[in-house]
């Protein structure tokens, strides 16, 4: 009874994960970046990507913690440390280089367009990690 409990509270979490990722990517920034000016839009996302990482690392790690000794626990690690390196890593490099192309630098462009470009890549390998997860918890 608690295993399954267990399970079901594991369960939760992965869509939780799943749910924020979908959210942030397909209707947040979306929205943000068509709704508001340029001037407030990329100042608010940059606000906005360390409380979502910080919120999908910690459910992605209590939910590794959850299915410990499973392979479901590996890949749910593994998110955890690509959302710890997205926000801790890669994001400050990208920021250096966008302010650097705001502030009329022109050698910022491509390095710029390239690691956030791998910073998507990133993210979408993580959904798709999570999606799997989700897709083989399911009894």
């Amino acid at each position: 009874m608690a295993i399954e409990y267990l399970h079901i509270s594991g369960l939760i979490l992965v869509a939780l994960i799943l749910g924020g990722m979908m959210f942030f990517a397909c209707i947040m920034t979306p929205l943000v970046f068509t709704k508001l000016p340029p001037k407030i839009s990329g100042p608010f996302i940059r606000e906005a990507f360390p409380v979502y990482s910080l919120a999908m690392a910690v459910l992605s790690f209590l939910a590794g913690v959850i299915f410990i000794g499973t392979q479901n626990s590996w890949l749910l690690f593994l998110v955890f440390a690509l959302f710890i390196f997205g926000w801790k890593v890669l994001m400050p490099i990208i920021n250096k280089y966008r302010d650097a192309q705001l502030a009329g630098d022109p050698s910022s462009a491509k390095p710029f367009e390239r690691l956030h470009r791998a910073s998507v890549i990133l993210n979408t390998a993580q959904l798709i990690i999570v999606a799997v997860t989700f897709v083989r918890l399911i009894p």
